[in-house]
């Protein structure tokens, strides 16, 4: 299974809200689960997609398992949601999901914000033009979830979701 996950986060007075588009490829076989790994501190506040029977969020291990109703083969493609609190005002760390026994992953993530929040970034991932992102992200771009918000940075990380600070 390879994993392209694209995520638009939205930087607001105390919370990060999360929308990410999860896109498998299955080059042979099929699957019938689904198991993501999120960063520290990031919760699941919901989770769709084709074929998706159910799925649940363990917050002692931090994952999202979602099961579908008919193996999956192919592609497929899904939306997580989540949320992260920013307690500190000064800096908060957020990342995307890990698609747990994907082969290779790829994952791009656009940091919006109100009016209310300045975004700096600390460290983590590499810079991606603005017009890049808004191209991969596609519809994720117009999420309701952005209404009033920005795009500040976008972001390209590595496999191993290494976390941003901001």
């Amino acid at each position: 299974v390879f994993a392209d996950v694209v995520g638009a986060l939205r930087f607001d007075a105390g919370v990060v809200d999360g929308s990410h588009r999860v896109q498998l490829r299955i080059p042979q076989g099929e699957i019938r689960a689904l198991t993501l790994r999120l960063p520290a501190g990031m919760i699941a506040t919901g989770f769709s997609g084709p074929q998706v029977a159910t799925w649940r969020y363990d917050p002692a291990s931090a994952t999202v398992e979602a099961r579908f109703a008919a193996p999956v083969s192919g592609g497929w493609c899904g939306l997580l949601s989540t949320r992260t609190a920013a307690a500190d005002a000064a800096s908060v760390a957020v990342g995307l999901p890990l698609v747990v026994g994907a082969e290779q992953q790829r994952g791009v993530v656009g940091l919006y914000a109100t009016p209310m929040v300045a975004l700096e970034m600390a460290h983590g991932g590499t810079a991606l033009a603005d017009a890049d992102f808004q191209r991969e992200a596609g519809e994720l771009a117009a999420d309701p979830l952005l209404a009033g918000a920005t795009l500040r940075q976008a972001r390209r990380l590595d496999a191993e979701a290494t976390p941003l600070v901001v």
